[in-house]
């Protein structure tokens, strides 16, 4: 089911990696304690029944990875549809039956908020990806994808179909060493049944 409407977004610096310029080397890294920065902003959202995300054919880490996969998927291609830059939209990854939120896959599950993950194999759980304006009080661009949603969705599904790789790659579900093993089969299967 699709939603659009006001969330509210809290992001927090973890830690810190130091790179030198030029030669790219990782030089040093170290957990930081930040307050968390809020906002209250508008967002669209497309919420997978739990029914169709647990009758997928692969491994519950194989769903998450396809999850993960189309994400970054409507992320890096709702800007298309709304004329914006890709940083003037977020995303995040949720689960409607217990309203928590999931980390980013680069993020150390120990270092995000010593929050439990969700029980990724409960029947109850329903994943929710949300795409959310990057701007206080929402600037008018969620409530868009919502009216263009089973345009943005077959588009999402024509990407990966005609991406040549056969993991992933930044061209469609993002690099396989951020989105895991099969994302780019589960996220297109995620699609599909979405469609």
């Amino acid at each position: 089911s699709l939603s659009h409407g006001e969330v509210h977004v809290a992001t927090q610096v973890v830690g810190f990696k130091k790179i030198k310029f030029y030669t790219s080397e990782n030089v040093g890294a170290g957990d930081l304690s930040l307050p968390e920065n809020e906002m209250q902003t508008t967002a669209y959202w497309l919420t997978i029944p739990s029914d169709i995300f647990h009758s997928l054919p692969f491994s519950t880490e194989q769903k998450i990875n396809g999850l993960f996969g189309v994400a970054y998927l409507l992320h890096h291609v709702s800007p298309l549809f709304m004329m914006c830059d890709l940083h003037d939209v977020g995303v995040s990854i949720g689960d409607n039956t217990t309203g928590k939120s999931i980390p980013p896959r680069n993020i150390p599950s120990k270092i995000a908020q010593g929050e439990e993950q969700p029980d990724f194999t409960d029947i109850a759980f329903e994943p929710n990806i949300f795409i959310f304006d990057n701007f206080p009080g929402g600037i008018g661009l969620s409530p868009s994808l919502f009216e263009l949603e089973k345009e943005l969705l077959k588009h999402c599904q024509k990407t990966i179909a005609a991406c040549p790789c056969k993991e992933g790659c930044p061209s469609c579900v993002g690099p396989t060493k951020e989105s895991g093993k099969q994302a780019k089969q589960a996220a297109l299967e995620i699609l599909i049944s979405l469609i």
